[in-house]
């Protein structure tokens, strides 16, 4: 997330930490854990800019 040269890129989800309980943490696939996330923003900046920029 965020700084870099590749900040533009990565993208931001939110995940219920919850569901990593039920989830064996060695033997867990990668899209098992994929299949929970919530997409929230397509980068760090759009994340700042509607966090800090848009609630002035």
């Amino acid at each position: 997330m965020g700084g870099g040269p590749d900040g533009e890129q990565q993208a931001i989800y939110e995940i219920d930490h919850e569901i990593l309980f039920d989830l064996d943490e060695v033997h867990t696939e990668r899209k098992k854990l994929q299949e929970h996330l919530v997409f929230l923003y397509p980068n760090f900046k759009a994340y700042f800019d509607h966090n800090f920029l848009e609630k002035g």
